[in-house]
């Protein structure tokens, strides 16, 4: 930024975390902050929700008059409106482990299906923020985190730590996705043709690994 007088400016960063490693995007979050207080106005464009989180928890941008906007598009017009950052990150997080709670106290084929996507959603939202330092890209898939996590020097509440991973494993061999998609996008997760007790087996495996070994 050259300009010396931003007091008057409105300044807009498109999706300033393109590329950018863990040190560098921690470095981009704080230059926003020193950004905001000396300009009329900021505006950033997202489509990385960790990234608008952890902007957002910022104590200089948590006391800002400021509002999140999300592009929706109502009755084929792209519309702006309000939008709760994190109360849409943690209701997805809480309806993921209702999900899965509700198939294990009744495991009933209608809701084995919504079971199995929350396994996905519910690991990599519990990864992504207690584990977030080794987790340099937080867009990464579930297989690559797990990889990372592997690789890393992270420790789990379970000590054994070789045992914590196999179990991560074998949830993402079952899981897939249709396509590239964040954590809060519930409906793009699709089941794989598991049988009942598997599907059980499965969803206590995440359960257990939630509660007691993550």
């Amino acid at each position: 930024m050259l300009d010396s007088n931003l007091s008057n400016k409105i300044v807009v960063f498109d999706d300033p975390l393109s590329s950018l490693d863990l040190n560098r995007r921690n470095t981009t979050i704080h230059q926003l902050c020193i950004m905001y207080q000396k300009c009329h106005q900021v505006i950033v464009l997202s489509h990385n929700l960790h990234f608008m989180i952890e902007l957002n928890s910022q104590r200089v941008i948590k006391k800002a008059d400021k509002k999140v906007l999300r592009i929706v598009n109502l009755k084929g017009k792209a519309s702006l409106l309000e939008y709760d950052l994190k109360r849409v990150w943690i209701n997805n997080y809480q309806k993921a482990i209702e999900s899965m709670n509700t198939f294990v106290a009744n495991p009933l084929p209608e809701t084995q299906e919504a079971a199995i996507n929350s396994i996905r959603i519910s690991l990599e939202t519990f990864l992504k923020l207690k584990y977030c330092c080794y987790i340099p890209n937080p867009d990464e898939t579930f297989g690559t985190i797990v990889h990372n996590l592997e690789q890393s020097d992270c420790q789990f509440i379970n000590p054994n730590k070789n045992e914590v991973i196999d179990k991560l494993n074998q949830l993402v061999s079952i899981s897939w996705r249709t396509h590239h998609a964040s954590i809060e996008e519930f409906d793009t997760y699709k089941e794989v043709e598991i049988e009942p007790l598997e599907a059980q087996q499965y969803v206590n495996m995440t359960l257990d690994l939630l509660n007691k070994d993550l």
